[in-house]
């Protein structure tokens, strides 16, 4: 018995000092552009504002990843929380903004965050994504950001001027396209229809300097609808509520036919059954 603890013992010390494999994450960063007089992701002075900005897929470059994380700069004179904001991304095949009504349309986009950003006087701003964007490496990508919070975090106006340099560092394209357009108002925007005819609508040559924290894609099981490793009875009880409900999700959606109902159901089943 004595022997016994001392090999578990043995065993246990091993397991304690083997390395523990690192999730393989990678760190994808564009930008290094320095402090400039304008606002991205949002307006900062302003009650509510909504913008979008396209980054390249030859500055990802990331086959098979997804996007986890977000991280900003800020180069603030203060700290400052918005409690209400709605984070998008999307694929698009725009490399530019022709025009300042030129957004990407909301059902391009996938809601990726919603909660609270805290921005300190200085230093980056990390954002946890609710939900991984799998990113094709074959379109851009298009990230929107929508900010509800109501009021200015309460800087005197002509913030420029007066040294106030807005939310995030930022970068310029360079060859000065516009790979950024937001607008703004005093009243909430609806990211579904962003264009404000009495509010105000601009296109930029600056983006935010962004990392983007990227990781493995896992891989996808056909009929896994709840993501538990395994196709069995209960993706067929999570798909029945989906055609009860009338709803529709591509995961869904087995047969690709744009609907999802019996025969998708009929389609799982057989998956389980072979």
């Amino acid at each position: 018995m004595h022997l016994f603890k001392i090999k578990l013992m043995f065993f246990t010390a091993l397991f304690a000092l083997a390395p523990i494999a690192a999730e393989d994450r990678i760190t994808v960063s564009i930008g290094d552009g320095v402090l400039v007089c304008t606002t991205l992701p949002f307006y900062i002075e302003e009650n509510y504002s909504y913008s979008q900005q396209i980054y390249l897929q030859s500055e990802i470059n990331l086959p098979g990843y997804q996007v986890e994380k977000l991280i900003f700069t800020s180069a603030n004179d203060a700290a400052f929380l918005d409690t209400d904001v709605v984070i998008y991304l999307g694929h698009t095949s725009m490399d530019l903004f022709e025009s300042s009504a030129d957004f990407v349309d909301l059902s391009e986009l996938t809601e990726v965050y919603s909660g609270a950003v805290y921005t300190p006087a200085s230093g980056e701003i990390e954002i946890e994504l609710d939900t991984p964007f799998p990113y094709n490496n074959v379109d851009n990508l298009v990230l929107a950001y929508d900010e509800n919070t109501p009021g200015s975090p309460g800087m005197p106006n002509y913030w420029c001027a007066y040294g106030w340099y807005g939310h995030r560092t930022m970068n310029n394209n360079g060859d000065f396209l516009t790979r950024s357009i937001r607008t703004w108002h005093w009243s909430d925007i609806d990211p579904a229809d962003p264009f404000q005819s009495t509010g105000g609508n601009e296109r930029l040559s600056s983006r935010n300097n962004i990392q983007m924290i990227m990781a493995e894609q896992p891989e996808v099981i056909e009929g896994d609808l709840n993501n538990d490793g395994d196709v069995n009875i209960l993706d067929v009880v999570l798909l029945a509520n989906t055609v009860l409900d009338n709803s529709y999700s591509q995961e869904a959606d087995l047969n690709s036919d744009g609907t999802v109902n019996i025969l998708d159901i009929v389609m799982l089943v057989n998956i389980i059954l072979s």
